[in-house]
């Protein structure tokens, strides 16, 4: 399924830092364009209560959190089938009717989430791998809607 992920806290677009298609490159908030590197296949991996699904660019690469470390850029990089290629998505519904929220947990890390880093209104904004901020915090910067 093809998906465009917006960041609750600032309607801006999960996007590939520069549309590039290289290894390493980093994932960054932008303003919504529809182009193909705002584009984000997800492919489940396990069936589990919590579904884990990996997440391909429009460059046929993965999202990748790396070493799982807070302040860690998440990237685009070869798909290799790695745990930090791996992420639980959680839907929540609890904060807006009619709109479902996700959260996207590092594979086997306990506790780490997507953010935008500073929670950052600003194009070009980084998106890290953080620790988690739960329901009913009032923190949005780590929520995203399809």
């Amino acid at each position: 399924m093809v998906l465009t992920l917006t960041a609750a806290h600032s309607g801006k677009c999960l996007d590939v830092a520069g549309k590039s298609a290289a290894n390493g490159a980093d994932l960054v908030q932008a303003t919504c364009d529809g182009s193909p590197s705002q584009k984000f296949t997800a492919v489940r991996t396990e069936a589990s209560y919590e579904p884990v699904y990996r997440y391909e660019t429009f460059s046929g690469k993965c999202l990748d959190s790396g070493s799982g470390a807070v302040q860690f850029p998440l990237k685009q990089q070869t798909c290799n089938g790695g745990w930090s290629q791996k992420f639980q998505t959680t839907i929540l519904h609890s904060f807006d009717p009619g709109v479902s929220f996700l959260t996207m947990e590092s594979g086997r890390i306990t506790d780490k989430c997507w953010h935008v880093k500073d929670a950052s209104l600003n194009d070009g904004a980084p998106v890290i791998v953080h620790k988690c901020n739960y329901p009913g915090s009032g923190v949005r910067n780590d929520l995203f809607t399809l």
